[in-house]
């Protein structure tokens, strides 16, 4: 992208209280998605959505050669999502262990696999996002942050992100990061089950490389 700005990030508290499971449990198919996660990995979710201000914006769209305009925008966090959406578009699709696909419309919550090391989440790569889902018109959306995730916690939100574009280039003007706690657990256990517990974190901007 022709610039590059930093993210406005929201302060997001460190996860305190501890989360009494309800009585009846998880049902099996949840408890084997939570088990298929390794000691150093975690689920991030978090969604991604695109604000353009051009009144010129089905204009350009044609110029990057869409012509399709009936599909939905589609995004994909890089990670375990981005190799299903690879597959999915390039090769065999195998649906992954978080029961996502990698591909999300705008707004959705994404269920991504990350590794943390040494209690540190490190997201280095920037959110592919394809308006009207066509290849021809794909930009990238910066998303690197850098976050410490407390010992234990296995589903951490990093919020709700939202890019403000412009111009022919649709470069990012803007980067609001907003915290939708309440729909994001919810996204999340209806993937994991009820007694899963998302734990907040606070982001701050990552090294750049």
């Amino acid at each position: 992208m022709k610039k590059i700005v930093a993210l406005a990030l929201t302060a997001l508290a460190i996860c305190s209280a501890s989360y009494a499971a309800e009585t009846y449990g998880a049902k099996k198919s949840d408890k084997k998605k939570q088990e298929s996660l390794g000691f150093n990995e975690i689920i991030m979710v978090g969604s991604a959505t695109v604000k353009v201000d051009d009144e010129n914006f089905d204009f350009y769209a044609k110029t990057w050669g869409v012509t399709d305009f009936s599909k939905s925008d589609t995004y994909v966090v890089y990670g375990d999502a981005y190799e299903e959406y690879a597959r999915l578009f390039w090769g065999s699709v195998k649906k992954s262990n978080n029961g996502k696909f990698g591909v999300y419309e705008p707004g959705q919550y994404f269920l991504s696999k990350q590794k943390v090391k040494k209690g540190l989440l490190s997201s280095a790569w920037p959110i592919k996002w394809r308006f009207y889902s066509d290849p021809n018109f794909e930009i990238y959306l910066p998303f690197r942050f850098e976050a410490s995730v407390p010992k234990g916690e296995k589903f951490v939100y990093v919020g709700d992100f939202e890019y403000h574009l412009e111009g022919s280039d649709f470069h990012v003007t803007k980067v609001y990061v907003r915290d939708n706690y309440d729909q994001a657990q919810e996204a999340l256990r209806r993937e994991f089950g009820d007694d899963v517990q998302l734990c907040r974190v606070e982001i701050r901007a990552g090294e750049q490389k």
